[in-house]
């Protein structure tokens, strides 16, 4: 949501809206890793964006559940109209995320309900099981890119600012360096 320019932490984003941010977000990490020429720094991006896909999949169905609890409560019959479009909207949405999943047309709100909160609890035991190792990950990439400051820094005679640098400017200095050890050998 930070690549949108007028982001405020109270704006709701629609489900097209983060479709276009999430593709755009692939896109800078794309250009960035083939700057780097780093297939594992592109890797662990990939990794991330299917973290990040699993995580809204699971932001949906937990909308999905919210809004099927306020329809079973709804029984009265002034609302069976109301219900049974509220029903269909969830039916196409679910579908739209998750197409493999075989839905009856005439499943019932209650079902319903404890289909998303089956497919909410797996998603949520993926995303647990692939951020315990993204975690370990993440500390030892913090650990590689501190060293790699530290080593430019020594091979280019001066300490480089990681706050005041831009990824193009890394990118060279990593570059300069690289070529540096290479002429040396």
């Amino acid at each position: 949501m930070l690549l949108d320019i007028n982001y405020n932490y109270k704006k709701k984003y629609s489900d097209a809206e983060v479709s276009i941010l999430y593709k755009k977000y692939g896109e800078f990490y794309d250009e960035f890793f083939d700057l780097r020429q780093n297939k594992s720094g592109k890797f662990l991006m990939q990794k991330n964006l299917k973290l990040l896909e699993i995580t809204l999949k699971i932001d949906a169905l937990g909308d999905m559940e919210n809004r099927l609890i306020l329809l079973v409560n709804l029984t009265d019959d002034i609302f069976k109209e109301f219900v049974e479009v509220r029903r269909l909207e969830i039916m196409k949405l679910f579908r739209e995320i998750y197409p493999k999943v075989k839905l009856d047309l005439f499943i019932e709100i209650d079902e319903l309900l404890k289909l998303v909160q089956q497919v909410m609890k797996s998603q949520i035991n993926d995303l647990d099981e692939k951020t315990g190792a993204k975690q370990k990950a993440v500390v030892k990439q913090e650990n590689t890119i501190q060293y790699v400051i530290a080593i430019m820094s020594k091979n280019l005679g001066y300490k480089l600012d990681p706050n005041n640098m831009s990824c193009i400017d890394f990118i060279e200095n990593e570059k300069i360096v690289s070529e540096m050890n290479e002429n040396k050998n």
